[in-house]
């Protein structure tokens, strides 16, 4: 028989037993809800993959049949017209294959982080470079008004990918004749760094959706872009890795401006 202390003893083991038991199997309900959570997110993400894929392609396949098929029966100037929507249908599969790639690897931690002292006005000038044939072909301006010789903490191949992005969708929304610019400023510790479009603006609840977790918000453009959202969902997560913020202002008709932040180099000793 146990004495009054063995008993206190052998309780305490007991209920210490229990609560480790009840803890683990919470830990396995939470870790199974966010695993079913990410399922969720990832199938409805492919799925919206899938079928944007087939809108690019479904044209390109189209007008290049016609094109081959007929060439000499088309005149000239609407030859041009086809290639030009099969230039465009190209360029937006092709960027919609890269940033799942990107996803997909930053997904499984497969790409690297190399934050260094970087020229922001030099790596702005690759994606611009990027965006120009878009924008000519558009008939929209692109600026580049980033003060020369600003610094920031970062991973270039990153923030390239951020400003294609952003600057991407800037591009959808705004008319021939627009302006899309690249600006920063230095804010503190802080680099602002954002791409303003004066296009057709967004309303209150559309800016609530743009970099929530639990959906990837897309608008078709101006001239019927699709897109899945994941250019701005990698923006974000990209953002994050540098412990910075992404957002959004914009009014109906007066355009949309995307900033995010970067840290400053620190001063070295002198």
């Amino acid at each position: 028989m146990l004495s009054h202390s063995g008993e206190i003893d052998f309780f305490l083991a007991f209920k210490e037993n229990i609560d480790q038991r009840v803890r683990v199997q919470d830990e396995l309900r939470s870790s199974l809800a966010k695993l079913e959570e990410a399922n969720r997110v990832k199938d409805r993400l492919f799925s919206i993959v899938a079928h944007d894929l087939k809108n690019p392609f479904s044209n390109i396949i189209g007008l290049s049949e016609m094109l081959h098929k007929r060439f000499d029966k088309f005149p000239t100037e609407k030859v041009r017209r086809f290639l030009g929507y099969i230039y465009q249908s190209s360029e937006q599969g092709f960027s919609l294959l890269e940033n799942l790639l990107q996803w997909s690897r930053a997904q499984r931690g497969h790409i690297s982080f190399s934050p260094r002292s970087i020229d922001l006005v030099a790596t702005a000038q690759v994606s611009l470079e990027f965006l120009a044939p878009i924008a000519q072909s558009k008939g929209i301006a692109l600026r580049n008004i980033l003060p020369e010789q600003l610094q920031a903490l970062a991973d270039a191949d990153m923030v390239q990918t951020i400003l294609r992005n952003l600057g991407s969708n800037a591009l959808k929304f705004t008319p021939e004749g627009g302006s899309v610019t690249f600006g920063a400023r230095s804010e503190g510790q802080e680099v602002l760094v954002w791409v303003q479009d004066d296009g057709i603006g967004m309303e209150a609840d559309q800016l609530e959706k743009l970099f929530r977790d639990d959906m990837h918000h897309s608008t078709p453009g101006l001239r019927n872009e699709k897109g899945t959202g994941l250019g701005l969902t990698l923006c974000r997560e990209f953002v994050d890795k540098h412990g910075g913020r992404i957002w959004a202002e914009s009014q109906p008709g007066k355009g949309t401006r995307m900033t995010f932040c970067l840290p400053q180099p620190t001063a070295g000793p002198a």
